[in-house]
């Protein structure tokens, strides 16, 4: 039986040997592993990324929960330009992990994705394996407010998911993250406990002002990278503020709105800085990416989704 470490190990070799540039996760809590700066700060230039990041979800986390978790993983590979085959290296990697397309019935479920506080957007479509949503299959068209002038391919491997599937378990603390040791060994309820009950909501308001406040400071003096992770430690408190239940409607549309004039603001700084010019997308550009590429027993379905990423 592959082990949860071994699923992470299987792709970072198979997408090293595809030529992506395999990073470390960033340092630091994202909700999302889009949201790593490798990616963010680059996404306009030719490149093939590839890295495993923890992701912290305050919102989701629920203590007696058997597939909700504070702290998830994905694995995520970005590429610009597009193979035109990429469904089918996709897929190739899903047999590379030991998925079994007569067992496992893939289905494409269509659907747009978009990020609020980055002012990005995407289309395309979640993949699952029966009745589990295990990636995300994106074609980034928008960051930082911008059109961009071609599209980014995004693969988000649900690595908690695909654990399951394949270790055919229905809990993630039955999940075996190495011989000998399981997944509710590794620390998760007690920060499922602080986000619902436990950090205090005045020092997050505060945390979340500060780190706005320094981001904006360092925007100023054009350092993108450090600009961005006080962005990053922004968003979490915002994040860890909605799981506490602290905002009013109005208060977050507030929030969410200087959030995302500082992520923005990162991002143009980041496409500046590289002379590129992103206010004219190509024309070529699809809203409705082809999606044609499946194994025998896939199939593809509409799903008319346009929520923040969330893959566990």
């Amino acid at each position: 039986m592959i082990t949860f470490l071994e699923i992470i190990q299987k792709l970072e070799k198979y997408w090293r040997q595809f030529g992506c540039k395999v990073v470390n996760p960033a340092d630091m809590p994202v909700g999302a592993a889009t949201m790593h700066p490798h990616f963010i700060l680059n996404a306009h230039k030719n490149h093939k990324l590839a890295y495993m990041q923890p992701c912290r979800r305050p919102q989701d986390s629920r203590p007696n929960s058997t597939n909700r978790l504070y702290k998830h993983h994905q694995f995520q590979v970005t590429i610009n330009p597009i193979p035109e085959n990429i469904q089918d290296i996709y897929l190739d990697s899903l047999l590379k992990i030991g998925f079994d397309f007569d067992i496992h019935e893939i289905k494409f479920i269509a659907g747009n994705w978009q990020s609020p506080s980055l002012g990005a957007f995407g289309v395309g479509s979640e993949v699952w394996a029966n009745n589990s949503e295990i990636s995300q299959f994106t074609y980034f068209q928008q960051i930082g407010g911008t059109p961009l002038k071609s599209q980014v391919i995004e693969l988000t491997y649900g690595l908690e998911r695909i654990a399951m599937s394949l270790q055919n378990v229905d809990n993630w603390r039955d999940i075996i993250w190495q011989d000998g040791v399981k997944y509710e060994d590794i620390d998760d309820l007690e920060f499922s406990t602080a986000s619902n009950l436990n950090y205090d909501i005045t020092h997050l308001h505060q945390l979340f002002n500060l780190h706005l406040s320094e981001s904006q400071n360092l925007i100023n003096s054009n350092l993108q990278y450090p600009a961005y992770e006080e962005f990053l430690k922004a968003s979490h408190a915002f994040n860890t503020l909605e799981a506490r239940q602290a905002f009013s409607p109005t208060q977050r549309v507030d929030e969410l709105n200087k959030l995302r004039n500082i992520g923005q603001q990162c991002v143009r700084m980041a496409n500046s800085n590289e002379n590129i010019n992103l206010n004219s997308p190509n024309e070529n550009i699809s809203v409705n990416p082809k999606i044609d590429i499946k194994p025998t027993n896939a199939s593809i379905e509409s799903n008319n989704t346009n929520n923040e990423k969330s893959i566990k």
